[in-house]
């Protein structure tokens, strides 16, 4: 056997040998799936000429957030947003006293910065189910429809599992209340932000 053919051979399975490693290390360096949760209170506002704003007292509530991370930068997952109102003007929503008001939400997003940063900037949106759950004396009734939100939330982790948020979101419920045609408008579509603060928990 000839000393170019040994080295020929040699040099093969060094390549080999080499093309494995980088391919061992490629998978893994595969991204896994990374869960986080949020929970933290709620502060409402609601806007513009609608039955949210000029006949109910928004009270602070809170939020449960769950994402799934999919790739290092994008996320899918659900929300739960809660808070209660006292009517304030009957003349305009009819007799009741208060409400429950909760939503519901699928949403995906995505970040500015890698997921393992101390310090992040998010942006997501979603689609969702609104439920207004109103009590009068000892009686009770519900309106319900859809609702739009999008949002923007730093968070700020100390260590690689607990971290605090920070959020704002607008969100937008288009019930779907039988009522009169002029004050379909005003009775059937909502306006709000939520500004929320909490806990967060990711797991690897």
């Amino acid at each position: 056997m000839s000393l170019h053919f040994k080295q020929l051979c040699i040099a093969i399975l060094l390549w080999n040998m080499s093309f494995a490693q980088d391919e061992a290390e490629i998978k893994k360096k595969k991204f896994m799936p990374i869960t986080v949760f949020q929970i933290g209170y709620l502060v409402p506002t609601a806007y513009g000429s609608n039955f949210l704003n000029d006949a109910l007292d928004l009270s602070n509530g809170y939020l449960a957030d769950y994402k799934l991370y999919i790739t290092p930068k994008i996320y899918v997952g659900v929300q739960k947003t809660f808070f209660r109102a006292n009517v304030t003007n009957e003349s305009l929503v009819g007799v009741y006293d208060d409400s429950k008001i909760s939503h519901h939400y699928a949403q995906v997003g995505t970040t500015i910065f890698p997921l393992n940063s101390k310090f992040n900037i998010l942006a997501g949106g979603g689609l969702g189910y609104a439920y207004y759950k109103n009590f009068q004396s000892n009686s009770k009734f519900s309106d319900d429809g859809f609702s739009l939100m999008g949002n923007v939330a730093a968070n700020y982790h100390f260590n690689k599992v607990v971290g605090l948020f920070f959020a704002v979101q607008l969100s937008k419920d288009f019930l779907s209340i039988n009522t009169a045609k002029d004050v379909d408008k005003f009775l059937n579509n909502a306006t709000f932000s939520t500004f929320s603060f909490g806990v967060q928990i990711k797991i690897e």
